[in-house]
């Protein structure tokens, strides 16, 4: 999602019917962007993270920016190398309760049984995170909203009810279809 500042600005212009310019004077509009990602973007370890970094890092020259990550349990054992990454106004990071052996067996049959079942779109997804999702983005209130990966489209009914754009953005999404 290679976001320049401008076209960002003259499409959010377009997407909210205004005339109005976003961002950078007193006179503008801020744009409050709000990212959702699969695993924390900081530190930019590399791959999808550091391209996070790189997309929170531009959105942060153009107004405040909330970051809301999911990740697995088994990363609580990488919880100390995680920090709060500088310049964001609001992170929020959360882990997805362990499963027992049956569960994951269950789901491994669910993926081979269940037509309209994918894997990468239900690993991701809890009600728990999705209710604290809804939380952090009415603390945050924004008027931008991205979702980064393809396995956090459970998530959309949380972010759809906002009255703002939705960016998905999915970097080399014929890869886990």
């Amino acid at each position: 999602m290679n976001i320049h500042p401008k076209s960002l600005k003259s499409q959010l212009n377009k997407a909210n019917n205004t005339t109005e310019p976003l961002a950078n004077s007193t006179s503008e509009k801020v744009i409050r962007t709000f990212y959702i990602c699969i695993n924390p973007p900081f530190p930019p370890i590399g791959g999808t993270a550091l391209r996070n970094w790189q997309n929170i890092s531009i959105l942060k020259k153009l107004g405040p920016v909330g970051v809301f990550s999911i990740s697995g349990s088994h990363d609580k054992v990488h919880e100390d190398s995680f920090s709060y990454p500088p310049g964001v106004e609001l992170w929020q990071h959360n882990y997805l309760t362990p499963l027992s052996r049956r569960q994951e067996l269950l789901q491994s049959l669910e993926r081979r049984f269940i037509p309209h079942s994918h894997y990468f779109v239900n690993w991701a997804y809890e009600r728990a995170i999705q209710e604290k999702l809804k939380v952090s983005i009415d603390k945050f209130h924004p008027n931008l909203i991205v979702v980064s990966e393809l396995s956090l489209a459970r998530y959309f009914p949380s972010v759809k009810y906002q009255s703002c754009p939705v960016i998905f953005d999915e970097h080399n999404i014929e890869a886990p279809l």
